[in-house]
């Protein structure tokens, strides 16, 4: 596949500044930067308004966060199904707030969602197993609830920010 291909894609191309981005981008440099090794990574991406994203997640620790790297800014928690290492804790509560936003960026109805969710049986069988119920999709779910209310909330307050038709091609 070539980027001619790529770009043709309906991807919407965030940037700084976009509300969607200002929330993906730090949720997901806290999953990655884990250690010394992505402390660059860490410090050409950090924003001091990253602490602020306290105000719309569930994870603690925000506001403590700094520009040079330290163990405080990645997000931790494994457990092991099967031999398989798995998010837990505040890294599976991370990766359902993400999955949530990008459901919104996508304009996906909450059964839409959870059909995509559904489409992961593997996943589904190994946490029925471990965890005794689908957690990721009940995580995912709740997440999509919450958000939502919030990104109602910042409509409001500017609907400009939820035109997502600049963003696509």
């Amino acid at each position: 596949m070539t980027m001619f291909y790529l770009y043709q894609l309906p991807i919407p191309r965030l940037t700084s500044g976009n509300w969607f981005f200002e929330q993906i981008v730090p949720r997901a440099a806290r999953l990655i930067c884990i250690d010394e090794e992505f402390a660059e990574l860490w410090e050409e991406t950090f924003k001091p308004e990253w602490r602020e994203i306290a105000k719309t997640s569930k994870v603690k620790g925000w506001e403590n966060l700094s520009e040079k790297w330290k163990p405080e800014c990645g997000v931790y928690g494994w457990v092991y199904i099967n031999g398989e290492k798995r998010d837990d804790g505040d890294r599976a509560q991370l990766r359902a707030e993400i999955d949530a936003l990008v459901a919104h960026l996508y304009g996906l109805t909450k059964e839409e969602f959870s059909y995509i969710l559904e489409t992961f049986p593997v996943l589904k069988r190994k946490e029925e197993s471990f965890f005794g119920e689908f957690r990721t999709k009940r995580l995912c779910l709740q997440e999509y609830e919450r958000i939502g209310r919030i990104i109602d909330l910042e409509r409001r307050k500017d609907p400009k920010v939820f035109d997502l038709s600049r963003y696509k091609v």
